[in-house]
């Protein structure tokens, strides 16, 4: 699966009957192999039949390995049904492209921070990216369940074990408001940049810099 078979930010649902071995166990056992986020929920349904007629019967007996009758007053068959969502284009986490947000996100933070080993950085560019390394945290799907903010990069806390590290480098802006004398600042602007902007408008903004911030 490509991550350009969906929008930026897309979510890919797969519904489907889970059975042991099936398409859908395939699906999710391929997709924590190479890492990609995704989330897998499973549960009991029955499907009324009814209002089938005898080859609509047929053709879904055949479908389904001979467990729905053809004839009778049976109406109800139960089943096991399952989804997964898979969130390629926010955030795909192969171990080669971990490997790799791990060495980029070095090149940004401090000394402390460096030696600390992650369970993956990611670099999202949509709020549905975020929302995705925060679920994927949250049910573990990598690391400890612990989530790390990678900012300017000054801090020693920015990076963590075994933790997911959320790389602001692509939220970098920096919007100045004049009249109101408001700033507003993204979560991966740097100081320099917050410095810069500020000065065209003869606004100071407070900063600090050290490490164990």
């Amino acid at each position: 699966m490509h991550s350009n078979s969906l929008s930026p930010g897309g979510i890919l649902f797969i519904v489907h009957r889970w059975e042991a071995g099936g398409t859908l166990e395939k699906i999710y056992e391929a997709c924590t192999a190479i890492s990609i986020i995704h989330h897998c929920h499973i549960w009991d349904s029955q499907l009324d039949i009814s209002n089938l007629s005898e080859s609509e019967r047929q053709r879904m007996n055949a479908y389904t390995k001979g467990d729905v009758p053809l004839k009778g007053q049976k109406t109800l068959i139960n089943r096991t049904m399952g989804y997964i969502a898979i969130e390629p284009s926010s955030c795909a986490l192969r171990q080669k492209e971990i490997r790799r947000s791990i060495q980029e996100a070095n090149c940004r933070v401090g000394h402390f921070a460096r030696l600390k080993n992650p369970a993956a950085v990611v670099k999202p560019n949509t709020v549905v990216g975020i929302q995705a390394c925060l679920r994927a945290a949250s049910q573990r799907t990598f690391g400890n369940g612990k989530v790390i903010v990678i900012g300017g990069g000054q801090s020693e806390n920015c990076i963590d074990d075994k933790a997911v590290a959320i790389n602001m480098q692509l939220w970098n802006h920096v919007e100045v408001d004049h009249d109101k004398l408001l700033v507003r600042v993204g979560g991966g602007a740097s100081i320099s940049a917050v410095t810069r902007d500020c000065e065209k408008h003869g606004v100071v903004v407070p900063l600090g810099d050290r490490p164990g911030v």
